[in-house]
């Protein structure tokens, strides 16, 4: 889930390029990139730690790309259109 569905902030095409980073991230390493313990546990990762990077047999653009699709802050995230460009 985004950090803005734990802040109660507006859903917006960000929120959907998150989904996106998340599962981006999942199919490149056959991991999650926050897991906790438990729900909780799970919900600090997302809000404090940053996502990890790739392993290094990966690109450093594809591993830039899931990092920006990943910022914590919506506004900061690619748009739709940049993230398919990338």
């Amino acid at each position: 889930m985004a950090p803005e569905l734990f802040q109660n902030l507006p859903l917006s095409t960000a929120t959907d390029v998150w989904s996106s980073g998340i599962i981006l991230f999942e199919m490149a390493t056959l991991s999650v990139p926050f897991i906790g313990v438990n729900q909780k546990a799970t919900i600090e990762f997302v809000m404090k730690k940053a996502c990890p990077h790739l392993p290094s047999e990966f690109s450093k653009d594809l591993d830039s790309v899931i990092q920006n699709m990943l910022f914590k802050k919506p506004a900061l995230r690619p748009s739709v259109t940049k993230v398919w460009i990338f």
